[in-house]
């Protein structure tokens, strides 16, 4: 009887422990290949052009890797497969693309952009922001002396 419990014990609770990867992994997918399906539908001109103003290396040869690293790669995770493979390359597209854009614009909200923002409750007074409930900042006038 506790050859029978340990084989079943061996057969199930990995299923049941790998469960917790899914919401993740369909998160983190869907995310990559939404953004390398937005730079596909807007042109990789236009996000080579992106990548020439940032000064970056050969933008045409990165804008179509990141593009391809970010399409191919969201699927794998999303699918659960060579995870170790594309995780890598995933790091370097998601630390290039913090490094040199995110932190420089500090997470605001650019016209036509689709991210959300950790400031954007700071830039509206709606009722679901923090900015409604406190006090309005007067600004100080600063009076120049005419000569």
């Amino acid at each position: 009887m506790n050859n029978l419990i340990a084989a079943y014990t061996r057969l199930t609770t990995h299923v049941y422990q790998s469960w917790y990867a899914i919401p993740i992994r369909v998160i983190v997918g869907s995310g990559f290949m939404e953004h390398g399906y937005a730079k596909i539908m807007h042109g990789p001109e236009s996000f080579t052009a992106i990548l020439h103003a940032l000064g970056m290396p050969a933008p045409g040869l990165l804008a179509w890797a990141t593009i391809l690293v970010e399409l191919f790669g969201g699927l794998a995770v999303f699918l659960g497969a060579f995870i170790p493979i594309v995780s890598i390359p995933m790091a370097i597209v998601l630390f290039e693309a913090i490094f040199t854009v995110h932190l420089r614009l500090i997470f605001s909200i650019l016209p036509g952009s689709s991210h959300l923002s950790s400031v954007a409750p700071a830039r509206s007074r709606s009722t679901i922001s923090f900015c409604g409930v406190l006090p309005k900042r007067r600004k100080q006038r600063v009076s120049s002396a005419v000569a």
